[in-house]
């Protein structure tokens, strides 16, 4: 008998559904296997094994939960499997939730029960923090991310874990209030009785919290109450952290008992001492010590591997690297006050050939430490490993681009010149490599080095260097010489750019967008395809074809306004504005990264008038708690444009501290077209000296008839001198206060013209402490500012040839400007290049 169409219909769709289920089987039973395997190998005897396994496990996200807990029920093992992590995303939750409510009918509940007697409740809640966790702390390029504060209840959850008996439950809540990019305040009292907790890896996890707190002081006196402690694991990462390059607020001197800690019986506590000692300055007593730090870094040295907490999952290595770096880091910045490390420095150079050593000595006795360096730099084949050589030429580099001795064949920069042309056709890659981006830095305008570079990138595409050796790895690859190329600018270098961003290398797609706009300078903007190129090619990464990524759109989004805006500076525009306009706002309406949508709106900000149909986005997000201040900022970013969405930005003024001043810096943005909040503006009760600050500027920009801005200018420049002052006695730390009033400066335009010899002062300390930040907001306020005075000038001139690109783009740019119109005013629309740049 003849079968029907619709029973061949259903016995195909029969067959289809038993192959996809045997398929699906196949896959799940192949998961099991897999990661069953995984586990296995996540606690070999092997590091290598287990950290490998340990990584491919938390790529897994909630597929590996279950494997997990049958895992954390055996109690051997219990200890090193809670340190694993699955990556857990938006996409995950439903899955973490369900195994979470049916945890007892999958028959997992005896196994969790026999990990965590006698309390199988607290076991539960553990599960659940690690699940918070990995959500409230999920990298932003993941999609959909993950809330960038912790949620009220989350704190309280583990706030109230803090009370816990058992220790690893009070583990994992302190770390997990630790891993928050901003954690919260609230737990700053109850965490500090952590200080004297019995568990030792409790008080390690409790250093990372109190880190990220050290703006208040309380946190920062428990780091110093935690160098009493009696652990030397505690103790090394007390120390680590407290020696750290960021300098902590709180902790301006030596805390005493680093004294004490030079002579601990234990040599990784006695070193890290050493590099705290030295952040803070040396006493009498301690060169010996010091030195004897010194001669026994540069090494591996062994923990004890019977103690437990050095076997944990979560506290490192059994053997540790003592790098000497951060000790002479520190010597390098007290210069004489280390010249009784100076005989230490002289055997370490002398006998080793330690660079680190001689990058002190330069700093300490420059008669004695150039000419060794300019000896190790220039040695041929042979006498001294190609590493070193090229870490000699990078330091000759530095070194000389402070000097200030011009090209002159017996100063310093010439005999450097003739060294790095030198080695330009080595046989080691890596040292024509260094010698090419050292003659790049010393000189931006010589382009003899550009095709060399090109050559070398294209080299290191085809031909990837092994990675054998953390330098070698890190300094040759291909994103070293197109930094040199971003560097020196003009076309092949935008080129090679463009190349980059569109290649199938991740790490180039996502760093070389910025280098790409570094890249342009003031004729490459003027020229209209080649401006058109370098937009095209970032748009394409945000809306082409393998775009889908966050982490591939994020940097090209933010990108893409600053080229528009530096483009827009000297007088030039992409060819379609509109176009790129009606794409950025599709980007804000719908992509589903709150980061990316943010860039998008920020990059709409340079399209002055032509983003203006971007404002209901904008209005929409000032309902959204989280993006607030994103769209309070595009408002503001849209200028005079603008002043038919002042009443919306009114609203801000009666909300929370940070919503009124995002409010009151977009009406200022906005200008006299914002005259009608005058009277609200007016009314404002700021709290504290800096909101005051921020009303005064606000009334100035809206009106600036009843308001001028000489008045503020001075007293801005009066109150922001102590922190310069402060910043070239105690380099490299500086108040971000002063990096501000420097930016309002530049706002005021031409009413600031009397701050130009405080503006060319921080320039030239700037210069002296190696602060290119300052620098930077030195520049760009004398920009701002647009009149400037035959000194002022000359810090433009001057920062046109600076070391770093930013810098240098930033003031060509106001040299152009002056040629085409000198004494031209400040129009108020300063607020697009501080986002923007």
């Amino acid at each position: 008998m003849a079968r029907s169409p619709y029973t061949r219909i259903t016995f195909v769709w029969f067959a289809g559904t038993v192959v996809l289920a045997l398929i699906f089987g196949g896959y799940e039973a192949y998961k099991r296997i897999k990661l069953g395997v995984l586990v296995s190998q996540a606690h070999a005897e092997d590091q290598a094994t287990r950290g490998l396994a340990r990584h491919q496990i938390e790529g897994w996200g909630s597929a590996a939960l279950p494997h997990l807990i049958r895992e954390w029920s055996d109690e051997s093992q219990r200890d090193r499997h809670w340190g694993i992590r699955p990556t857990l995303d938006g996409h995950s939750m439903p899955a973490v939730a369900q195994l979470l409510k049916d945890l007892g009918a999958s028959g997992y509940e005896a196994r969790v029960r026999e990990a965590v007697e006698p309390d199988f409740e607290s076991g539960l809640e553990r599960i659940r923090s690690l699940a918070a966790y990995t959500v409230a702390t999920k990298n932003t390029w993941k999609t959909p991310p993950g809330p960038s504060e912790p949620s009220p209840e989350l704190v309280q959850h583990l706030i109230g874990s803090l009370d816990d008996q058992d220790p690893l439950v009070r583990l994992w809540a302190i770390y997990d209030l630790g891993s928050f990019k901003t954690p919260p305040v609230a737990a700053l009292p109850r965490a500090l009785e952590f200080v004297d907790d019995p568990d030792p890896l409790v008080r390690c996890h409790l250093i990372a919290l109190l880190v990220k707190l050290e703006r208040h002081k309380p946190a920062s006196e428990g780091l110093v109450a935690l160098l009493s402690d009696t652990h030397p694991v505690v103790l090394g990462k007390t120390l680590e952290a407290i020696g750290s390059p960021r300098r902590l607020v709180h902790i301006t001197e030596r805390p005493v008992r680093v004294t004490e800690l030079l002579l601990h019986e234990e040599l990784i506590v006695r070193h890290r001492a050493a590099s705290v000692a030295t952040r803070f300055g040396l006493t009498d007593s301690d060169a010996a010590a010091i030195a004897a730090a010194v001669r026994d870094g540069g090494r591996m040295t062994d923990w004890d591997a019977r103690d437990p907490l050095v076997l944990s999952a979560r506290s490192g290595w059994s053997r540790t690297y003592l790098p000497n770096n951060d000790i002479m880091r520190g010597l390098a910045s007290l210069g004489t006050a280390a010249a009784p490390l100076k005989p230490t420095l002289l055997q370490l150079v002398d006998e080793k050939g330690d660079i680190e050593a001689l990058k002190s000595l330069v700093e300490l006795a420059p008669d004695e430490g150039i000419p060794r360096l300019v000896s190790a730099a220039s040695m041929g084949d042979g006498e001294i490993p190609a590493e070193r050589h090229a870490k000699a030429i990078r330091l000759l580099a530095a070194t000389t681009a402070r000097e200030t001795d011009g090209l002159e064949p017996d100063g310093l920069r010439g005999q450097a010149v003739t060294i790095f042309r030198g080695f330009l056709d080595h046989d080691d890659r890596m040292i024509r490599l260094r010698s090419a981006i050292a003659l790049a830095e010393l000189d931006p305008k010589d382009r003899s080095t550009v095709e060399l570079l090109a050559d070398i990138y294209r080299d290191l595409r085809a031909n990837p260097p092994k990675p054998i050796g953390g330098y070698r790895w890190s300094s040759c690859n291909p994103e070293a010489p197109l930094k040199a190329l971003s560097h020196l600018g003009g076309p092949e270098a935008i080129d090679a750019l463009i190349n980059a961003v569109q290649s199938d290398n991740d790490m180039l797609r996502i760093n070389c967008p910025e280098m790409l706009v570094e890249a342009y300078r003031v004729e490459d903007l003027l020229d209209q395809e080649l401006l058109d190129r370098g937009v095209e090619a970032l748009r394409q990464m945000i809306f082409g074809e393998g775009s889908g990524e966050s982490k591939f759109s994020l940097n090209p989004t933010n990108q893409i306004g600053r080229l528009v805006y530096r483009a827009s500076q000297v007088g030039a525009a992409p060819s379609d504005p509109a176009g790129l306009t009606s794409m950025l706002i599709s980007v804000c309406e719908g992509n589903p990264d709150g980061a990316v949508r943010n860039g998008a709106s920020v990059s709409l900000v340079a399209f002055g008038e032509l983003a203006k149909s971007g404002g209901p986005t904008f209005v929409r997000w000032l309902d959204e708690p989280n993006q607030w201040r994103f769209g309070a900022r595009c408002i503001g970013g849209l200028g005079p444009s603008a002043e038919d969405l002042v009443p919306k930005l009114l609203d801000g003024l009666t909300q929370e501290p940070s919503h009124t001043s995002e409010s009151v810096n977009a009406l200022a943005a906005i200008g006299p077209a914002a005259r009608s909040a005058l009277p609200d503006v007016e009314a404002w009760q700021p709290g504290g000296e800096t909101l005051a600050e921020l009303k005064r500027y606000a009334l100035s920009r809206i009106a600036p008839d009843k308001y001028p801005a000489a008045g503020l200018s001075d007293d801005l420049v009066e109150r922001a001198r102590p922190d310069l002052i402060a910043h070239r006695d105690h380099p490299p730390a500086w108040r971000l206060a002063l990096g501000k009033r420097l930016e309002m400066l530049g706002q005021l335009g031409t009413g600031a013209v009397a701050s130009q010899p405080f503006l060319v002062e921080t320039f030239d300390i700037a210069q002296s402490t190696g602060s290119w930040q300052l620098r930077w907001y030195a520049v760009k306020a004398i920009d701002g500012i647009t009149r400037p005075s035959r000194e002022a000038r000359r810090v433009l001139e001057t920062a046109s040839l600076d070391s770093e690109t930013r810098i240098r783009r930033s003031a060509e740019i106001a040299l152009h400007r002056l040629k085409i119109s000198e004494g031209g005013s400040n129009d108020g629309s300063g607020l697009p290049g501080r986002l923007l740049e």
